[in-house]
């Protein structure tokens, strides 16, 4: 079990251009694909990364949420130390529902204190992806870095004022960081930008300090003020670096055949589901 790893899902939502698919629910318990919600993409990421400390922070709407993760996430060992716990939000800190990704994690941090853990791993409750997080971790750790954020590659103009966007150097290390800027800095000799995919991964010794009460949403406000002060913070190419290994079939003279991938041919896939529209073409 990745032990040295503690992950927050953001499940608070409110997925107001999904609406009506939100109307009675969280943007996280919306249905996907027939038989999953979309929160089951990252808790499995989860699983299938040997984490398994998580809690899911929800706020908006939870009840459908709340019975969904009673209901299909209940199977870990609590005597083991293991578990996939709602927590809604409490008003720890205040007379304040939580403001923002980094006040949902202040307001949790006793959470982060009692478990000890050297990393703590923040996910959206709300994309389409498959990522082993551990290689993620090596990553992080190998650079020495206080923070990494997953990042893939999307062309400027769909990034344009829906995502934040990074500038790195020639180690990854982050150098710029705009929150959803009408004008993406694109890649060298690309079209492209580079794209956070909201998923930070924290030292632990650092992050009480890094979200103090001035801060309230970790891409808007705490990664721009880390990248100005030259804090080490690296982005992390999913599509790169995200090798799962899988089995995959092919068909030969009638014949089917399977063989072993050392990166299936879905490891870069992401979508933030966010519209109707990309709901339904992802």
């Amino acid at each position: 079990m990745a032990e040295d790893i503690l992950a927050f899902v953001m499940a608070g939502g409110v997925g107001g251009r999904l609406r009506p698919l939100t109307d009675a629910r969280a943007k996280p318990a919306v249905p996907f694909g027939g038989v999953y919600r979309i929160i089951d993409f990252p808790l499995s990421n989860c699983i299938n990364s040997d984490i398994r400390q998580v809690y899911v922070l929800t706020q908006y709407k939870s009840h459908s949420l709340s019975r969904h993760l009673k209901s299909g996430w209940n199977f870990l060992s609590r005597r083991l130390d293991q578990f996939i716990d709602e927590i809604p939000a409490q008003m720890q800190r205040g007379r304040h529902w939580y403001e923002g990704t980094a006040d949902a994690i202040r307001q949790n941090m006793h959470l982060v204190h009692g478990m000890h853990p050297r990393h703590v791993l923040v996910l959206p409750g709300d994309h389409i992806y498959k990522m082993d997080y551990r290689l993620m971790r090596d990553f992080h750790v190998e650079r020495g870095a206080t923070l990494t954020i997953a990042a893939v590659r999307i062309n400027a103009a769909e990034a344009r004022g829906r995502y934040g966007v990074m500038e790195v150097d020639d180690q990854w290390r982050i150098i710029g960081f705009e929150e959803k800027p009408d004008q993406p800095k694109t890649l060298p000799n690309s079209t492209d930008c580079l794209a956070s995919m909201g998923v930070y991964l924290f030292e632990t010794s650092d992050l009480g300090a890094l979200i103090d009460n001035e801060i309230n949403d970790l891409s808007q406000q705490l990664v721009p003020r880390m990248v100005a002060s030259g804090t080490p913070v690296y982005a992390y190419d999913f599509a790169l670096h995200n090798s799962i290994e899988e089995f995959e079939y092919s068909t030969r003279e009638g014949h089917r055949e399977r063989h072993l991938v050392h990166m299936s041919s879905d490891a870069g896939y992401w979508r933030d589901v966010g519209t109707i529209e990309a709901l339904w073409s992802a």
